[in-house]
């Protein structure tokens, strides 16, 4: 007969700690069922009926994949347990610093002053999570990355992530701001249209990018680009201004496109045409409220399709 298992207090409220600090929501509820069993596993190995704080430790440093390990060594150290103790001598891993709580204003351009009115970064993140439908650790590719403000939240989560970004003087503060708070990402300074990187990416992002491109010859450029740095089962994720609620003269989006052409708006149609000609097929759409504009940001996610036009 099997032989119950009952977790201490101490061990519970451990473990709902790291849950809530630990995984993304896209796939806590499977880390979660995963760690328990390994916890009970745990305790059987040591012939006893009851899970205590170690088991919980050993169970989320045993089901974290590596990239994540370094976050889980952290928050295991602020529950006075040391990680390294839990681990053999061959994946034993440094806790990375602490993050300091705020970072100075210059770390920021005009661009991201621009985009605290417009959405968090964080709110981003958790709304291409929903849209990937995919679990586990990621590689990440932002084009057109900026100060690198959702590769930072990507790299919390534990992906392994890269920015582009012909801006050198952006890439400068973003490789900056990630060292001040312990995450590794890496960058290319580069127009992204010509990136060719040699490598492949699980989820490729290009936010408020491809609405500063207003001829259709750039967007297919970056298009094909995204396409070229595409794992086979990976995600495409872009935003643009959705023309069909910028049509009103007094929306403050309007003047900028229709007037000045500083940014291009798209209609539904113009994307799905853009994207099968790169050889892309558009997929989830999310839409959201933006400057009070119902419906005016449009984010796409789209795979992998035929073959690029002219191929």
């Amino acid at each position: 007969m099997a032989m119950e298992i009952q977790w201490e207090s101490q061990a519970r409220a451990l473990f709902q700690d790291l849950m809530g600090k630990g995984p993304p929501e896209a796939f806590k509820d499977s880390a979660s069922a995963a760690i328990e069993r390994e916890a009970e596993r745990g305790a059987r190995e040591r012939g006893v009926n009851r899970i205590e704080r170690e088991d919980v430790a050993r169970a989320c440093l045993r089901v974290a994949p590596p990239a994540f390990r370094p976050r889980v060594m952290k928050n295991l150290a602020a529950h006075g347990l040391d990680g390294n103790a839990f681990l053999p001598p061959d994946k034993q891993v440094a806790a990375p610093p602490a993050a300091p709580k705020k970072l100075d204003d210059s770390y920021d351009s005009e661009w991201d002053r621009v985009h605290a009115r417009l959405a968090g970064h964080r709110e981003e993140v958790s709304r291409i999570y929903a849209m990937k439908q995919r679990t586990g650790p990621l590689r990440v590719l932002d084009l057109a990355c900026g100060t690198g403000k959702h590769l930072q939240e990507f790299a919390r989560d534990g992906h392994v992530c890269h920015g582009v970004d012909q801006q050198g003087w952006k890439l400068e503060k973003a490789a900056e701001q990630a060292r001040a708070q312990g995450l590794d990402i890496s960058f290319t300074n580069t127009d992204l249209k010509t990136l060719d990187l040699g490598g492949r990416f699980d989820l490729v992002v290009c936010l408020y990018a491809m609405s500063t491109m207003t001829s259709d010859e750039d967007a297919r450029a970056t298009l094909s680009v995204a396409r070229r740095h595409l794992a086979e089962d990976g995600i495409f994720v872009f935003n643009v201004i959705n023309k069909a609620a910028n049509s009103d003269p007094n929306a403050p989006m309007y003047r900028s496109v229709h007037v000045e052409h500083h940014l291009r708006d798209y209609t539904f149609d113009e994307v799905v045409e853009l994207l099968r000609g790169a050889g892309l097929e558009p997929g989830t759409t999310q839409s959201s409220t933006v400057l009070d504009v119902k419906d005016l940001d449009l984010f796409i996610a789209a795979r992998h399709g035929s073959a690029p036009h002219g191929k």
